[in-house]
């Protein structure tokens, strides 16, 4: 079979010389040194991956490499290179999940894991079950979380009722604060923008001897969120913005007794402010168009949790804690008290 080519063999005169060629040659070199570069980077991520513990999987630390549960770890890196200020937007990211909010910022935000309820999914802050007894459902509301104290999120997909009760079924979300570490340490940080947004972070942190300690302050404002499409607005109607401001106050102190015992102590105080837009269904047609008059909602929570630890090897991480490669876990003892104050949507009402 004949394809109608011919081979034909070059001269030497015909090849182009050398000073010719060299910037082309400079290139090859460019692009091997550049694809060696990639290589190595990828060989440096893969051996991080490698060292990673999870802890959310069995409860106690493993290596990332030998977990067969689906899990997603965020750490505060990766928060801070996204300027994500709430959980809801840390997590909307995340594969397998879906998340829901009303309104804008601050609204009421619920996580569906694989196509369970909102009250299927376990949440964990430094061990501690933060289920809303208040809610009917029981469900977390992650509209009220910040970022700026959040040191790593793990995000564990699929059944994990058996290590984790019925509150497990689509899943658990494992969020671990910031630990005090090293000379005492004073972060601070001011942003704003449109939409009226004002935020406000500091944080105090360090260790002296036994003791290690942590004060985070958080101030998230945004004043003005337009979230109603004009088109759904009735004849000579304006419209409101959504309101938003969350103070939250937080600390986490430890002690290690020994080596192998430690007292630790987690505070959390959050006091929010909300205003939304709401529907009002006017006769004759009745149907839903966007309320007149804002609906305003004031949100106060404590909770505070003493815990005491033994471990094989010294760590400050409790049960369903991050902790460093080699650290096990034996046994946690946990005190937690909650309380909170609600003013409900509808309580008050601000003129449109």
């Amino acid at each position: 079979m004949s394809t109608g080519l011919r081979a034909r063999r070059l001269s030497r005169a015909a090849l182009p010389p050398l000073s010719r060629s060299a910037p082309f040659a400079r290139f090859l070199v460019a692009l091997a040194l550049a694809a060696a570069l990639d290589c190595g980077a990828a060989r440096a991520a893969d051996s991080d991956d490698q060292e990673s513990v999870i802890v959310s999987a069995t409860r106690v630390p493993t290596p990332a490499v030998e977990v067969a549960s689906s899990i997603t770890v965020i750490t505060a890196a990766d928060i801070e290179a996204r300027q994500e200020r709430t959980i809801s937007d840390v997590l909307k990211d995340v594969p397998g999940l879906n998340v829901v909010q009303t309104g804008g910022p601050g609204g009421v935000t619920s996580v569906f894991i694989r196509g369970t309820n909102s009250n299927h999914t376990k949440v964990l802050i430094d061990g501690i079950d933060v289920s809303d007894p208040s809610n009917s459902t029981g469900a977390f509301d992650f509209g009220q979380l910040l970022t700026p104290d959040i040191e790593r999120v793990e995000v564990l997909r699929g059944p994990q009722s058996g290590l984790y009760g019925s509150d497990a079924i689509g899943g658990v979300i494992n969020i671990t604060t910031r630990s005090g570490a090293g000379p005492m340490t004073l972060v601070a940080g001011l942003e704003g923008g449109s939409f009226d947004t004002f935020n406000q972070a500091a944080r105090l942190s360090g260790a002296q001897d036994a003791f290690h300690y942590s004060v985070n302050v958080s101030h998230f404002h945004a004043g003005a969120t337009p979230v109603t499409p004009l088109d759904l607005l009735p004849a000579g109607e304006v419209r409101n913005d959504d309101y938003n401001d969350n103070l939250t106050l937080s600390t986490k102190l430890g002690y290690d007794i020994t080596p192998n015992f430690g007292l630790g102590l987690v505070a959390r105080y959050t006091d929010i402010h909300l205003h939304t837009t709401g529907e009002d269904y006017p006769p004759p047609l009745f149907v839903g168009v966007p309320a007149a008059q804002q609906t305003t909602a004031a949100t106060r929570s404590i909770s505070r949790s003493a815990r005491a630890c033994t471990s094989a090897r010294a760590t400050r991480s409790c049960s369903h804690g991050s902790a460093r490669t080699g650290s096990r876990l034996s046994t946690c003892a946990t005190t937690t008290t909650a309380a909170s104050a609600v003013r409900p949507p509808g309580a008050s009402r601000l003129p449109g």
